[in-house]
């Protein structure tokens, strides 16, 4: 047990460590994390100036039988750097005691190193030292620096899983390297079945390679077809040129003497056309004749238009006067004899008041406008300049008071105090407390008047004369009545000390808001009925302005009436004379359109038949022309003499040429009417005979290209990944001419695939016999497969059998505890299933399963419960498996934080099963807990270790004190003497 804070998960760590806990994973990644078992300075809350991180720490024990002889000594060495974990043993009890704690410290290192005759690693210590079964099974609430995982140590069974229940159950019991027994069998498959997928690889990869070599013999045999063909089509493509050029040969000797003939016809022809064209070449006479028809007809046509075109203005014209005589005959029916100069003037003197009364109309509905804008800012009490400093004062939510708007003046004192005030008529009152800020706010307002009373202000009583006025005025208001003076001849106010005078007796009052608004009443009425007036004076001038013109307009028509009258008689006359001359015109016009007609069609006459001739001579001469090619061509078919040249190539006769091809004997044309390119193809062969090659040289020569094309496409498919198989047909395929690359290639193929048709033959033989002796070393390979499965079948049938033994010892333990408790029943459900595959590990489930009361059903592990129940179930579950393993004496139990979260009464069952189970199988547990628990611990414990953790200034504890029994069961402490001495006496 300890004091809070003394290192006891520390110390259980290191004893796990020391007796090989596989929870460390030293074999794996965990070997580095036993390096925080080591003195840090900072963790411990001691001062790295004081104290030094620790490089190296020893954890020594020594192990006896029960009546302490045969005592072995194991130290394991931790270091800050790798090796991290070492460990050296030796028979017997090998202890550092010499010496104080300095000494033994500087001591540790030499003395470990002297102790056996090797060192065993982090991986092997533990099973050549304890054997394959674990020495030791711990809960510790931390490994160093890295918290533990969920353990069913923990005495929380109820948080884990079947699978987790199951691999823990297995570890306890001692049985975790059965699960072990097949994985050499496990990997011995994996390895056949791989050596067998090899073996498949290889055989689908050589049948892949043993394909293309017989696609490659095929292909060979294909193309050897295919060339055989090729030189057939070249032979008959040479026989069919000699016939076509023999053909070629006669056919011009048939046409000669014919050219000749037509060639002379033809040029008598094109002399007599020339003679005849020459003749009909003068057109000039037709031309002129043409031209001055043309002339006199354009002549007509514009003057028959233009006479069209006075006749219709003239007729607008005579509609447009008789229009306008109408209507002067209809206003001057009314005219009063008023002259048209006389009612002009008047109507310019009516236009003069009407402008005239419009602006005074403007400047009346100004005027309203603006007393009705003041009227609206009087109300308000922003009259005037005023009014803007009162808006800005209000906004900034100053009181203020307009001078003018808020004094009330006594009516007989009234012209004075307007004249007096009259200068201030603008200014704003304020009180003294708010002047600072109504002038700050004013900045942007200059010339705004503030009236404010001093810090000497002497009444406050309105003056002689003054009604009201605001507070503010008072002191100011008295002030001016004491400088000011009245006259009334001529009616003035003077102030004495300004040296003012400022003239009085204003028509209407203007002081106080009630006169200021009677004011502006006032003359707004005034404004308002000054624009009635006007209005209605507008009306008048606007009936008599109207009543003006249509005099004006009747006394205009009187006067123009005979001017109207005298304009429409002569464009009536002009009208009817030139009716009369138009017929005239259009006769002439008619005639001269006629003339132009009969030059135009003479003149092209003679230019149609100039035109026809000039067809005829044309069509002569390309006669000529082409008679005379026809001419040279035979000549030069007879000259060159290419039958003989296309003999020389085919190497034999025209005969052999026609037998080769199996044309009849009268293969050559009878009737010829133009030079032969290639001899006429015979019928075809009546059915039974041998056919007949009816291809022109032409189609030959291209199925020879097309074919050998068609190979040589082969081959560079070929030589993209294996080079071309001979030098000649590398060197053909680099040629870019169509025709001498065929030729070239035809015979490099020839050549090779010559020289490879022996050894084509074999190829197929070869194969067949390779292929069986591959799958006859597959099919061993694949018995060898099965063979080794079934003995990994029986041997995880074995696995399961002893899994399953172990699983119902266990069970049969924990029903056994279980009724021990005076419980009422367990049972274990498991299932066991093999690895599906070589790196995946065995799965055991297991549903642990108890009875809660007499007659109860069985509840499943994870049911929600007591939580102290479950834990005493918990530790059945634990104890269980420990006593269902083989040679269970001497294993160690480590539980940290024993009876941690338990009550008193479940506590104390839970260390009687731990107690009892410990007693009677010879199991060693070690378990910390807390000061509080010393009572009910200390009666089942045999022996209790005492760390003392001083206090948070101390960063070491104070020696750590050991009690056990008497030979009366009485408890007494040990000291290190006594117990050193005992382990060195044996």
């Amino acid at each position: 047990m300890d004091s809070n804070e003394s290192g006891k998960t520390s110390f259980l760590a290191a004893v796990s460590l020391l007796l090989g806990d596989p929870e460390w994973q030293i074999t794996g990644n965990g070997t580095l994390n036993t390096t925080s078992l080591l003195f840090e300075p900072v963790i411990a809350g001691a001062s790295t100036q004081i104290a030094d991180p620790a490089e190296r720490g020893y954890i020594a024990g020594v192990f006896a039988a029960l009546d302490g002889t045969h005592p072995h000594t194991v130290w394991l060495q931790i270091s800050s750097d790798s090796p991290y974990v070492q460990v050296r043993h030796q028979t017997g009890a090998h202890l550092l005691t010499d010496g104080d704690d300095n000494e033994r410290h500087r001591a540790a290192p030499g003395f470990y190193k002297q102790l056996g005759t090797e060192t065993l690693g982090a991986v092997e210590y533990a099973h050549r030292l304890y054997g394959r079964s674990p020495k030791v099974l711990a809960y510790v609430a931390s490994r160093g620096q890295v918290r533990s995982r969920p353990s069913l140590l923990k005495l929380e069974a109820g948080t884990y899983s079947p699978d987790r229940i199951g691999d823990a159950l297995i570890t306890l019991s001692g049985r975790s390297s059965v699960l072990e027994l097949d994985r050499a069998q496990r990997t011995d498959l994996a390895d056949k079945r791989a050596e067998y997928a090899a073996a498949l690889e290889r055989h689908e990869k050589r049948l892949a390679r043993e394909e293309s070599l017989l696609r490659e013999v095929e292909d060979r045999a294909d193309l050897r077809d295919k060339i055989r063909s090729a030189e057939a089509d070249r032979r008959a493509a040479l026989a069919r040129t000699l016939l076509d050029e023999t053909a070629r040969l006669f056919s011009a000797h048939q046409l000669l003497s014919q050219t000749r003939r037509r060639l002379q016809e033809t040029a008598d022809l094109l002399g007599e056309l020339t003679a005849q064209r020459q003749t009909a070449a003068n057109v000039a006479d037709l031309e002129r004749d043409c031209r001055t028809s043309a002339e006199a007809k354009e002549q007509r046509r514009t003057g028959w238009s233009e006479a069209q075109g006075d006749e219709r203005l003239l007729a607008g014209q005579l509609t447009q006067d008789r229009k306008e005589l109408e209507e002067a005959r209809t206003l001057s029916a009314d005219h009063t004899g008023a002259n048209s100069c006389e009612l002009r003037d008047h109507l310019t003197r009516l236009a003069h008041r009407t402008r005239q009364a419009e602006i005074n109309r403007g400047i009346a509905e100004r005027d309203a406008e603006h007393y009705a804008e003041q009227l609206r800012a009087a109300e308000l009490g922003h009259a005037g300049a005023a009014g803007a400093v009162l808006k800005e004062l209000a906004s900034q939510k100053i009181p203020s008071w307009g001078l003018y708007d808020q004094v009330e003046l006594d009516d007989r004192r009234r012209d004075f105090w307007e004249a007096a005030l009259h200068p201030w008529r603008d200014a704003v009152c304020v009180d003294s407390a708010d002047l600072p800020r109504a002038v700050e706010a004013l900045e942007a307002l200059p010339g705004s008047v503030l009236i404010s009373p001093g810090p000497l202000a002497g009444t406050t009583a309105c003056p002689e004369g003054i009604m009201a006025a605001p507070a503010p005025a008072r002191p100011f208001l008295n002030a001016l009545a004491g400088q000011s003076h009245w006259t009334r001849q001529p009616a003035h106010a003077r102030v004495d000390g300004l040296g003012a005078h400022i003239i009085g007796s204003f028509p209407s009052p203007v002081v106080g808001r009630a006169a200021l608004l009677g004011h502006l009443r006032s003359r707004q009425k005034d404004a308002l009925a000054s624009q009635a007036e006007t209005d209605r004076l507008l009306d008048r001038l606007a009936r008599r302005t109207l009543l003006a013109e249509a005099d004006l307009q009747r006394a205009e028509a009187a006067e123009a009436l005979p001017r109207l009258q005298k304009k429409h008689d002569d464009t009536s006359t002009e009208l009817t004379r030139l009716r009369q001359a138009l017929p005239k015109l259009k006769i002439l016009l008619d005639q001269a359109e006629e003339d132009w007609a009969t030059a135009k069609n003479a003149l092209n006459s003679r230019k149609s038949r100039i035109e026809d001739l000039g067809r005829q001579i044309d069509g002569a001469t390309a006669t000529l022309k082409r008679c005379e090619a026809e001419q040279s061509s035979q000549q030069t078919v007879i000259d060159q003499d290419a039958a003989h040249l296309a003999q020389e190539a085919f190497g034999q006769d025209p005969e052999a040429a026609r037998a080769l091809l199996n044309w009849p004997a009268d293969w050559l044309p009878t009737d010829v009417t133009a030079l032969v390119t290639e001899a006429p193809s015979p019928p075809t062969a009546a059915p039974g005979d041998p056919v007949r090659e009816r291809r022109s040289a032409t189609q030959l020569h291209t199925a020879v290209t097309a074919t050998v094309n068609g190979c040589m496409i082969v081959v560079d498919h070929q030589a993209r990944t294996a080079g071309y198989p001979t030098v000649a047909l590398d060197q053909a395929s680099r040629i870019t001419d169509s025709t001498h690359k065929a030729e070239l290639a035809l015979q490099a193929l020839g050549d090779w695939l010559t020289d490879t048709e022996v050894g084509d033959a074999d190829v197929h033989t070869e194969v067949e016999r390779v292929r069986k002796e591959r799958i006859r070393e597959n099919t061993f390979i694949a018995d060898s497969v099965d063979t080794l499965a079934d003995e990994l079948r029986h041997t995880q049938d074995v696995i399961i059998q002893r899994v399953s033994g172990a699983l119902d010892n266990i069970a049969t333990a924990l029903e056994q505890l279980n009724s021990e408790a005076g419980l009422f029943g367990t049972s274990l459900h498991y299932q066991i299933d093999p690895p599906t595959e070589t790196e995946h590990s065995w799965q055991c489930f297991v549903t642990p399963r108890w009875r809660r009361n007499p007659g109860g059903h069985m509840l499943a592990y994870n049911t929600v419960t007591n939580t102290a129940q479950e834990k005493l179930f918990s530790i059945h579950l634990v104890l269980a498996a420990l006593l269902a393993a083989p040679n269970a004496q001497g294993r160690m139990l480590i539980l940290d934080e024993l009876g941690d979260s338990l009550g008193r009464e479940h506590r104390r069952e839970v260390l009687a099963a731990i107690t009892k189970v410990a007693t009677t199988y010879g199991i060693t547990v070690l378990g910390t807990c807390q000061d509080t628990l010393m009572r009910e611990v200390t009666p089942v414990c045999g022996q209790i270790l005492y760390f003392h953790y001083p206090s948070k200034s101390d960063y070491l504890n104070l020696p750590t004190r050991m009690f056990g029994h008497d030979p009366h069961r009485g408890r007494v402490e040990i000291t290190a003497e006594q117990l050193t001495r005992r382990l060195l006496t044996h």
